[in-house]
């Protein structure tokens, strides 16, 4: 470690443990200057001042608080202290392949309003440069990095993240577990929420389980989807599912670091492929989702095994399902739930998001769009 390092390490500890000792003194200090702080979580004190200066000087733009875990979520955190009313909130997502491309977010915008890319606007796209996207995944750190690159700096991480903040910060001590667990949820991403379940394979309880999972998402690690439901309808499950929140992470847990790993046999292409390939597509459409604080999204499944993978609705009331297809190409049992959904349900537009080539109309607002349209401009 250079001598340049050491010294930014030690002002960081110095302002930590001032923050932490004497938070009345660390904000006021600050007056009169917009006060960044990151990592918030690490000094939730800071958060009850924060609130104190607020509420006696109402002027926008004071602070600006980052961190990598949600500091409402926090074992330590007040209700009281929580800063409603007072803030706005930004998700900062991992980076679709769109934003790394730097293309504009208006593919779900555009599916609204059924205009999509003229032939030859689109980059072909086939099953291994999925693969490749997915696998890859958006954590900024790791754009460029190959295979061994990328596992490194995942161990690295998970191990920062599990031995340090759950073992510190939500004072967890079986991180050992909790590391297994977090594999078993990258095998369950992209599927229904089945806590006896996992409870079974992890031989634990559903109290222990669910306050791991709690910790998961306050730390942008896992997120939850909730189904779509309709008083007019009464057609849905109410059963979430849960989603690593980024592709390239569940990828290392689960061992594929190629996508000649998924494409050496049809049943891992089925099985992990699939599930890779959703759990990516979710990190593509979110960052434009989260633009639109009108738009919500869900997912669909019902008793009788009808299922979309994400419905979208906008402030018009219109609604947008997506179905996920890893393959090349496609065939009419792609569009029945989208069909069956559509009778059902007015102002719908259906679209199978798949690793081919061609733009296709079937009619009645469904449609087959390869991925690569989703940074198309």
């Amino acid at each position: 470690m250079n001598a340049e390092v050491s010294a930014t390490i030690r002002i960081y500890e110095i302002a930590l443990l001032a923050a932490r000792n004497d938070p009345r003194f660390f904000v006021r200090q600050a007056q009169g200057i917009c006060l960044i702080i990151d990592e918030i979580q690490k000094a939730p004190s800071l958060i009850s001042e924060v609130k104190r200066c607020v509420d006696a000087d109402s002027r926008p733009a004071q602070f600006v608080l980052t961190g990598s875990a949600d500091y409402r979520k926090l074992p330590s955190a007040d209700s009281a202290d929580s800063l409603a009313g007072r803030v706005i909130i930004t998700r900062l997502r991992t980076l679709s392949h769109a934003e790394q491309l730097g293309a504009h977010p208006v593919f779900l915008k555009n599916c609204f309003d059924r205009v999509f890319p003229a032939q030859g606007k689109i980059e072909p796209c086939s099953r291994k440069i999925i693969y490749e996207a997915a696998i890859r995944g958006g954590y900024p750190q790791t754009i460029g990095f190959d295979a061994e690159q990328r596992s490194m700096y995942f161990k690295s991480y998970l191990e920062a993240q599990i031995l340090h903040d759950f073992t510190k910060t939500w004072n967890f001590r079986r991180y050992k577990d909790l590391e297994l667990l977090l594999k078993i949820f990258a095998i369950y991403s992209s599927k229904p929420l089945n806590m006896l379940e996992i409870c079974r394979k992890v031989s634990g309880s559903a109290v222990t389980l669910t306050s791991y999972l709690n910790a998961l998402q306050a730390m942008y690690l896992i997120d939850a989807l909730p189904a779509w439901e309709s008083k007019d309808y009464k057609i849905g499950s109410k059963t979430p599912e849960i989603f690593l929140s980024d592709s390239g992470l569940m990828a290392h847990l689960l061992g594929i670091h190629s996508p000649e790993d998924l494409l050496c046999s049809h049943e891992k292409m089925a099985n992990e492929g699939g599930k890779l390939v959703e759990t990516w597509a979710y990190a593509q459409i979110m960052p434009e989702v989260d633009l639109h604080p009108l738009w919500s999204i869900r997912h669909f499944r019902n008793k009788n095994h009808q299922e979309i993978d994400f419905l979208i609705g906008d402030e018009r009331g219109r609604l947008l399902g997506l179905e996920i297809k890893s393959a090349e190409s496609i065939n009419s049992d792609d569009f029945k739930h989208l069909k069956w959904f559509s009778e059902k349900v007015p102002n719908f537009t259906g679209i199978v998001l798949y690793a081919g080539a061609d733009i296709i109309s079937i009619g009645n607002g469904l449609y087959a769009v390869p991925f690569s349209a989703l940074w198309a401009q």
